[in-house]
C-alpha cells in the first residue's frame, strides 16, 4: 500500500515521460519536428493516445520549451500527428474515427484559443493558419 499517493499530474506515465524528454532532445539537436511522433506510431502507440500525451503536455505549460527557445514546438508536434491523420484517417480504427476526429476539433479549438493569446509574430500567425487549415480538413472527414 502506498502510504504517500501522488496526484496523477505528478506522475507521468512512461509515454508522457518519454514524449517528452524525447521531444527536448530534438529542440536540442534540431532534429525534424516529426521525429518523436513517427517513432512512438512505429512502435505501435496507438494515435488517439499519442495525442492524450501530446495534449497533457501542452496543457501543463511546461516552462522547459521557453528555455530551449521552442515555445511553439509542441503545437508544431501536434500539428504533424494530426496532419497524418488527415492524410491517412485509417490510423485510427473506422469504429472510432467519428470520436477521434470531434477529440481532434475541440483540442484545436483550444490550441487556437491558446496560440491567439499570445504575442504576434510571423512564427506564430504561420502556426495559426496552419491549425486553421487543419481545421477545416478535418470539418470535411466528419
Amino acid at each position: 500500500m502506498n502510504v504517500f499517493p501522488q496526484p496523477q499530474l505528478m506522475c507521468p506515465t512512461i509515454a508522457e515521460f518519454l514524449v517528452r524528454f524525447l521531444e527536448q532532445e530534438v529542440c536540442r539537436l534540431n532534429w525534424d519536428v516529426g521525429f518523436v511522433t513517427s517513432t512512438m506510431l512505429e512502435i505501435g502507440l496507438q494515435l488517439p493516445r499519442l495525442l492524450e500525451v501530446y495534449d497533457q503536455l501542452f496543457k501543463t505549460r511546461d516552462p522547459c520549451w521557453q528555455r530551449l527557445k521552442k515555445p511553439l514546438h509542441l503545437v508544431e508536434c501536434i500539428h504533424v500527428l494530426l496532419s497524418g491523420y488527415v492524410d491517412d484517417p485509417s490510423r485510427v480504427p473506422a469504429y472510432d474515427r467519428r470520436r477521434f476526429t470531434n477529440v481532434c476539433l475541440d483540442n484545436i479549438c483550444g490550441y487556437l484559443v491558446e496560440l491567439q493569446s499570445l504575442s504576434p509574430n510571423s512564427a506564430l500567425q504561420h502556426t495559426i493558419g496552419n491549425f486553421k487549415s487543419l481545421q477545416a480538413k478535418l470539418e470535411r472527414l466528419h
